[in-house]
């Protein structure tokens, strides 16, 4: 059964998305928005009172997708309990990915993380410059370097980087967070392999 949290998270998510494609006057024709929401059951997507979700699938498509994943190594910390950081990885990497904890590390550059802004935590951490982006991933370096060592050989933010090969701009927008940790895993997604975001918001504050 899904939680009125979970409503409420989805329809946030949905009027966030839609406050985006108006300010950047983007054409429908070039727009591809992705809705993640875990959890959901068939029987939820079938509900007649969901109106947001019907919306969906009137206007757009929807599908069904498996995503196998394999286990954290020694270099990543594992999600307990099991979460969706690894299909998260997957997703953006097209192909069978490993990912742990750090998936999670994903922040809006001009968010301030122990005292340093995320730029400036990122650009420590990879000695690359955020480049503008409006979101970075701080821990892209360790994540890449597991997988480059799993049997997999995935790459993260594959997806991101043949989106920016193609001329196109990536975004996201919101989080997952609980009062005790943040959980941005999503934006393993959309980066590219760099782990960067054009655009978008992640910050707790805003959301």
């Amino acid at each position: 059964m899904l939680s009125i949290r979970k409503v409420a998270k989805t329809a946030l998510l949905l009027m966030a998305l839609c406050f985006l494609t108006e300010a950047w006057a983007v054409p429908p024709s070039g727009l591809v928005i992705l809705v993640v929401a875990p959890n959901l059951s068939i029987r939820d997507l079938a509900r007649s009172d969901l109106p947001n979700l019907r919306r969906l699938f009137d206007k757009g498509s929807a599908g069904l997708m498996n995503v196998r994943t394999g286990r954290p190594g020694q270099l990543l910390e594992e999600s307990v309990p099991s979460g969706v950081e690894p299909g998260c990885v997957s997703l953006g990497a097209g192909a069978m990915a490993i990912a742990g904890t750090d998936t999670r590390r994903a922040y809006n550059a001009c968010e301030e993380v122990d005292g340093l802004t995320a730029a400036e935590i990122y650009e420590s951490l990879t000695g690359k410059s955020p480049r503008g982006s409006a979101i970075v991933h701080t821990a892209i370096v360790r994540t890449r370097k597991a997988n480059s060592e799993a049997s997999y050989r995935a790459h993260p933010g594959a997806l991101g980087s043949a989106l920016h090969a193609a001329g196109l701009v990536t975004a996201l927008v919101g989080n997952s967070d609980l009062p005790s940790e943040h959980h941005r895993e999503y934006a393993a997604i959309a980066m590219d392999e760099d782990g960067l975001i054009d655009l978008g918001d992640v910050g707790s504050p805003s959301l």
